[in-house]
């Protein structure tokens, strides 16, 4: 039986239509680490005992206090695209946002996926499986007009070999002096047999400027049906040979250096 052209382009249309609705949705495993609100540094450890197929790690997901119109949110992690790729590693925001630095390895961008408006990526060529790295937020006010802006900073601490990496620092347009609801999600980018594992330790946020606190954690996992293994590593807990997970202010030392800000 034949069909005029115009009723055959018609049928493609809803063949094709049919199948993006039949396939399946991203799944993702998430998690809430009770950052306190209002804390301008947040930070994290977090290693990967290998570079899987491709899976999106996001684990910074925040918006800022106080709340402001031209404010708005923003997320970031890293990506992996099989053991011969390096990490992609990645930040994006929603609301007004403006690029003021990026490390050598990254560069910013306009926009973002889901309608973001601006961030930066790259690849995180210093990222080794295997190794911890602490990672590390902060909002800071500028050198002047405090009032009217604020500064936005990603650094990650290579803590084998004790150096420092700048992903990237944004300027908002008005005033914001801390960071509130932070979470994360593992989502699958390759086939959802392939082996997903992270760790995570030693969360920290500071809510006020001599005081670091446990946020504790908060795990909710939807989907998968373990298809997604996350291993979270519970605030404040270590394995042996890990070195001292004392909080700040106490005889132990935490092992925070100095961050590049």
């Amino acid at each position: 039986m034949k069909f005029p052209a115009s009723v055959k382009g018609r049928m493609a249309l809803v063949l094709i239509i049919a199948l993006l609705l039949s396939a399946p949705a991203a799944e993702a495993t998430g998690w809430k680490p009770n950052v306190l609100e209002g804390s301008d540094i947040v930070m994290k450890d977090h290693r990967w005992p290998a570079w899987d197929a491709g899976t999106y790690y996001c684990f910074w997901y925040m918006s800022f206090v106080p709340g402001h119109p031209r404010l708005g949110s923003f997320y970031g992690g890293i990506n992996t695209r099989g053991p011969n790729a390096p990490p992609g590693m990645f930040m994006s925001y929603w609301g007004e946002v403006n690029n003021v630095h990026e490390g050598p390895l990254f560069y910013s961008h306009g926009y973002g996926a889901e309608g973001a408006s601006g961030g930066a990526h790259g690849d995180a060529l210093f990222l080794r499986p295997g190794d911890w790295y602490r990672f590390v937020m902060r909002i800071f006010p500028p050198g002047t007009d405090s009032d009217k802006c604020s500064l936005v900073g990603w650094w990650v601490e290579d803590l084998e070999k004790n150096e420092w990496h700048t992903h990237s620092v944004v300027r908002l347009p008005a005033r914001a002096t801390g960071f509130t609801g932070n979470s994360g999600f593992v989502e699958a980018l390759a086939p959802a047999g392939v082996p997903r594992a992270f760790e995570r330790r030693l969360g920290y946020c500071r809510l006020t400027r001599d005081r670091f606190r446990r946020p504790g954690s908060r795990h909710g996992f939807r989907g998968g049906g373990g298809v997604l293994s996350a291993r979270p590593h519970a605030c404040g807990r270590r394995r042996r040979n890990e070195g001292p997970v004392s909080e700040p202010g106490r005889r132990r030392d935490l092992g925070i250096r100095r961050p590049p800000w």
